[in-house]
């Protein structure tokens, strides 16, 4: 009685210890997989961002072989079209292309220390009039990027007049230029509401020549607006359709304003002085699926016929 008693204990010992080397085998397989798994979305992120990165710089290269290729940027130009995906190994590389100097560069409202460049200020004021928002938002733009602690219109300090160093706004004014153009939710007036009305159009890089092939046609009309307030509302839109079949030349634009469009002399010379057909400055986008990771990573580059240069760029 007392060895089948013995021998049961044994059998219910030995029935724990099984158990138990079983959970810690099941354990520890599962932790094997799992840093299986996570060492192939770490090898994998790794890759997706290698390739978002040689993503950017395959479309730096195509930009500057279009320069060397066409004597304008337009619409109608492969590069503005879409570029197809390029499919690779266990991944899928897409990228779009926009042009910078389609928009209004916000850091051009300053001209030197204390000068503020009324042409600019003008246009930009368009811009926010159409937009709906009060134009004297712009002021609050050039007192952040000017070098003086006054404010533009009624000389008081500029940090108290827009409550800078109080509440939410916990800072002062940066009396610098923009770095980025999401800099300017920082800017009295600038809810969310008003910067995702105004960032479509607006930047920070590029010259002071808005490219009129490329540009939204609200920009074309807030600029045709800065030089006469009581201009045709419909220009910007005109211009927008007939520049799909027929892009501007630079050679031509004055005789395609004026003869083909019916525009004023007046104002036809006024907005080729303001425009043109070629660009420096672009964004691109690029975004790269692979089985387990989504990359995305944008880029603001300059170019010239020799090569290209990253401004500035984010991946994530």
């Amino acid at each position: 009685m007392r060895r089948e008693k013995r021998r049961g204990i044994a059998l219910i010992i030995v029935l724990l210890v099984v158990t138990l080397l079983s959970v810690t085998v099941l354990e520890f397989t599962e932790q094997v997989q799992l840093q299986k798994l996570l060492s192939s979305n770490l090898e994998d992120s790794v890759r997706a961002f290698y390739m978002a990165k040689g993503g950017i710089y395959l479309a730096m290269r195509y930009l500057v072989e279009d320069l060397n290729s066409s004597d304008e940027d337009h619409l109608g130009e492969p590069w503005a079209v879409g570029l197809p995906s390029l499919p690779l190994e266990d991944g899928v590389v897409t990228a779009t292309i926009t042009d910078e100097q389609g928009k209004f560069n916000l850091n051009r409202l300053i001209m030197g220390p204390e000068r503020v460049n009324t042409r600019t200020k003008d246009a930009i004021s368009q811009l926010f009039t159409l937009l709906n928002l009060d134009p004297s938002l712009v002021d609050a733009i050039i007192d952040w990027i000017d070098e003086d602690t006054d404010q533009l219109t009624s000389g008081a300090d500029e940090n108290s007049y827009y409550g800078y160093g109080t509440g939410l706004a916990d800072y002062q004014s940066k009396n610098a230029s923009l770095d980025t153009p999401e800099e300017l939710r920082l800017v009295a007036g600038f809810t969310d509401q008003v910067f995702d009305k105004v960032e479509p159009y607006v930047t920070i890089w590029g010259a002071n020549r808005i490219n009129i092939n490329t540009a939204d046609p609200l920009v074309i009309q807030a600029l045709i607006n800065s030089f006469d307030p009581n201009a045709d509302q419909t220009w910007g839109q005109k211009i927008a359709e007939y520049r799909l079949a027929n892009p501007f030349r630079q050679g031509r634009m004055r005789n395609q304003l004026s003869e083909d469009l019916g525009m004023p002399k007046p104002l036809v010379n006024r907005l080729a002085a303001s425009t043109t057909t070629r660009s420096r400055y672009f964004r691109i986008k690029v975004e790269v699926k692979t089985p387990f990771s989504t990359v995305r990573a944008e880029a603001v580059i300059q170019r010239t016929k020799q090569s290209a240069e990253i401004l500035w760029w984010k991946i994530r």
